[in-house]
């Protein structure tokens, strides 16, 4: 997550989990629940430094680019993001 972060810093980007890690409630088979929140032309990017992280902690994702998700999913998931950084 701290690699997250600095991309973050880096490239005026966040990324926004939710779910069980962002509720400190992992477990075993748990997965990473991510809204990737960079501008359009960093999008990309962001989205494959994501997915290489969580393949090399063997953590499965399910990954989101706020710029394709709904107001609805947005919304829903609101008040249980934690922002990075």
């Amino acid at each position: 997550m701290s690699e997250m972060r600095a991309l973050g810093a880096e490239r005026g980007g966040s990324f926004l989990i939710f779910g069980s890690a962002a509720e400190d409630r992992m477990k075993f088979d748990s997965d990473l629940d991510v809204v990737v929140d960079f501008p359009a032309d960093l999008e990309s990017e962001a989205l494959e430094f994501v997915e290489d992280a969580c393949r090399r902690q063997d953590l499965p994702a399910d990954i989101h680019l706020k710029s394709r998700s709904s107001e609805r999913f947005l919304e829903r998931i609101r008040g249980h993001m934690v922002q990075m950084p």
